[in-house]
């Protein structure tokens, strides 16, 4: 078990406050960042009744019947909507999820709603109004760090950017031995914000050395997972591969993964906020200065990583971003 720092990011939030003001909490920032990749956040915004909202309309939502739910199922064409059945990098994992967001677009396709209670939806779809908000102001800190304007990074989130929220169900899992809630993975995004379950622990990170440069499917007994240790009324962020690019390695998309629970139900609400699709990459490098990347069309990368969803693929030819290192 590891205590995360715990960053006040009302500063950030305040478009009125000078970058020199900014100094105490970027220090954190950058701090969290390079050691875990992985940071809580207070006094951040998000109207608490809202968030309660959003979880009690969760928990009845996966209470729904099965034809229900079924009705409005994920595909290979249609990534938004209900499944049960989701593979990470060729595992399946165990846990039941519901994928929607503001924009539709032909890549990730078209929102799905249940049959259910109107306020369904709205709800949601304020939850992702707000928490755009919080992520936006977060990325202002990070382009802050990279040396570049305070607004640079937000240029490549204008509308119709395709984050997208999630809605996490994990039933107990009779199977421990074999079974994991999410299989070790980095997000393929431009940071996570993640409302955890406040009384059920799952969350892991690894903390080993290079973290940022491991492969995937790591030995489930290594030494180097911690428990993320929920704070209650915080949000957990996490870096996605886009800012490890953008930051040149500075900062990295940590690995992590989710524990199955044999006595207790899990749920969390993770939000994805990612570039345009029509967004290359291109790592922030100072003069003098080598990127260690090629220039990434995030579009082109998220449709491979997209593949893997479904199929059990041969990951060396897949949206791996060891992939688009440029050999020392």
């Amino acid at each position: 078990m590891i205590s995360l720092p715990c960053i006040d990011t009302s500063p950030l939030l305040d478009d009125k406050v000078h970058p020199d003001q900014l100094k105490p909490v970027l220090k954190e920032l950058d701090h969290a960042a390079r050691t875990y990749g992985f940071f809580n956040i207070i006094n951040h915004s998000v109207p608490e009744s809202l968030v309660n909202k959003t979880e009690e309309y969760m928990k009845s939502f996966f209470k729904l019947d099965k034809e229900v739910k079924d009705k409005i199922m994920r595909t290979q064409t249609n990534m938004r909507g209900y499944f049960d059945g989701e593979y990470t990098k060729n595992i399946r994992d165990w846990k039941q999820g519901f994928d929607f967001s503001f924009f539709e677009n032909e890549l990730d396709g078209m929102n799905q709603w249940p049959d259910f209670d109107i306020q369904f939806k709205e709800t949601l779809l304020e939850y992702l109004k707000e928490i755009s908000k919080l992520a936006a102001a977060i990325l202002r800190g990070f382009s802050l760090l990279l040396g570049v304007s305070d607004n640079y990074l937000s240029q490549f989130f204008n509308d119709p950017h395709p984050s997208w929220a999630r809605l996490n169900y994990y039933p107990e899992c009779p199977n421990l031995t074999n079974e994991l809630g999410v299989n070790p993975h980095r997000d393929g995004c431009g940071l996570t914000i993640l409302k955890q379950d406040d009384e059920v622990q799952g969350l892991q990170v690894y903390l080993g050395q290079g973290n940022e440069a491991k492969g995937d499917g790591l030995d489930p007994n290594d030494s180097h997972w911690f428990d993320v240790r929920p704070v209650k009324g915080a949000f957990t962020i996490n870096l996605g591969e886009a800012l490890q690019v953008w930051s040149n390695d500075k900062y990295f998309a940590a690995l992590h993964r989710v524990l199955a629970n044999n006595q207790e139900k899990r749920y969390s609400i993770p939000y994805f906020y990612s570039p345009r699709y029509d967004v290359e990459i291109v790592p922030i490098v100072k003069e003098g200065e080598k990127p260690f990347y090629r220039n990434i069309i995030w579009g082109e990368y998220r449709k491979m990583r997209n593949k893997g969803d479904y199929q059990m693929l041969d990951f060396k030819d897949q949206g791996r971003l060891p992939n688009w290192r440029i050999p020392s």
